[in-house]
């Protein structure tokens, strides 16, 4: 099985990629208001210039420490949602093994017959939809 297919793929991650790159999306025009807030208040020596700066300094940290989805919550749910399926999908098959491959090239051959990928994609995406 092709792991970076199934990840690519699966609606529930495209949906949780989408919601992410909208929050990332929405910190990121905050950070552009604060930051022009900031240089203006900067200038006319104005009392909110602590304020904007703690709020800058706590936008910028919100966006390093959201930057990667794949340290994102949401995203190991559904990383759980795929082996939890794996698992009744091999169980309801009679499977005993299943490989999985990724980027590294843990698996060097394999018979594309033996392939389970787009079936798992296929239940998986009918899975969730349900």
């Amino acid at each position: 099985m092709r792991n970076n297919v199934l990840i690519e793929n699966y609606k529930g991650i495209e949906e949780i990629r989408e919601y992410h790159f909208q929050q990332l999306q929405a910190q990121n025009q905050k950070l552009d208001s604060l930051t022009n807030l900031y240089a203006k208040a900067k200038e006319s020596n104005s009392k909110e210039l602590k304020v904007l700066e703690s709020e800058l300094i706590s936008t910028q940290v919100w966006i390093n420490n959201n930057r990667n989805l794949l340290e994102n919550p949401l995203f190991q749910g559904a990383l759980e949602q795929i082996n939890s399926y794996i698992a009744e999908y091999s169980e309801r098959n009679n499977l005993d093994l299943v490989l999985g491959s990724n980027l590294e090239g843990n698996i060097m051959y394999g018979r594309k017959e033996l392939d389970i990928t787009e079936e798992i994609l296929e239940g998986l995406n009918k899975a969730y939809d349900n």
